[in-house]
């Protein structure tokens, strides 16, 4: 009879186990809605305590949506892609804030 060593090389261990596909770029989008919470950081030291509160919700809360719904791939895609879009709007929205920021503090002098 067949022993097991005829069974071909790894069949007796089961496959490693892999994250679901494009877990690294839900984690990757997250982390960068996070980092956009320096901005706020940014105007409160720049002395603009009022603008501590744009902080960019909408991002970080289809990144974690993102990660929460692994099961559904085209649903992680779709969340991504939401997380990403809000990120580059807030970060054009910051910019021309800061802009305007420091036109207001250079009219002083």
């Amino acid at each position: 009879g067949q022993t097991d060593s005829a069974a071909p090389p790894g069949a007796r261990f089961p496959p490693p186990s892999e994250p679901p596909a494009r877990v690294g770029s839900a984690v990757a989008a997250l982390v960068c809605a996070l980092l956009t919470l320096l901005c706020p950081l940014l105007f409160f030291v720049l002395g603009f305590p009022v603008l501590t509160l744009l902080v960019n919700v909408p991002a970080i809360a289809f990144g974690i949506v993102a990660l929460t719904r692994l099961s559904e791939p085209m649903e992680v895609e779709r969340y991504i892609r939401y997380t990403w879009a809000c990120t580059l709007v807030y970060l054009v929205l910051m910019v021309v804030i800061l802009a305007a920021a420091v036109m207001v503090v250079l009219s002083f002098y």
